[in-house]
């Protein structure tokens, strides 16, 4: 069933097939993220050999505020925030 709210799934995605009681989730892949997804072939394959898996558990932190980006990471599921904390302790997203 697809509404407004509806998961609607990256062309190619593979889907893991579960009996509700044992689940095993597929691995992530690169066009599981919608940026890399919609690359032309061409390109894609251009990055595909600097692409790695990373797992960003729940509370990591990716860089602190002054830190430079080392790297890029392209989601492939879940939520990443970005925000700041001001000096009086107030974020802002």
């Amino acid at each position: 069933m697809e509404g407004l709210h509806s998961y609607r799934p990256v062309p190619g995605t593979p889907f893991a097939v579960g009996d509700g009681r044992h689940f095993v989730p597929a691995p992530p892949t690169p066009t599981q993220n919608y940026l890399l997804a919609a690359l032309p072939q061409q390109e894609f394959q251009r990055l595909a050999p600097d692409l790695e898996p990373c797992p960003l558990p729940l509370g990591w932190t990716i860089h602190d505020a002054g830190d430079r980006e080392r790297y890029l990471y392209f989601i492939t599921a879940g939520i990443v925030s970005r925000f700041v904390t001001t000096q009086v302790g107030k974020t802002v997203r």
